[in-house]
């Protein structure tokens, strides 16, 4: 029965640090895209999928996803 709660308890700590990082992922995107554009911050808090994408590229390759669009849009 312990195991049960301990497999419980592991199963909602890796929940919680699962939200907490998707979270701050979404922020961190919603940053970015803010600081390249205005509009294209306000575009992607309405759609708000692209946040937690472009947080998560950015922490892994170190790709500015929205600064990189605001840049080939002015060209």
């Amino acid at each position: 029965m312990e195991a049960l709660f301990a497999a419980g308890a592991l199963a909602a700590l890796l929940y919680i640090v699962l939200v907490v990082v998707l979270l701050a992922a979404w922020i961190h995107g919603l940053v970015l895209a803010f600081r390249a554009n205005i509009f294209l911050g306000i575009l992607c808090l309405l759609v708000q999928v692209p946040l937690v994408l472009i947080g998560i590229i950015y922490w892994i390759f170190g790709f500015d996803i929205p600064a990189a669009l605001v840049r080939a849009l002015r060209n």
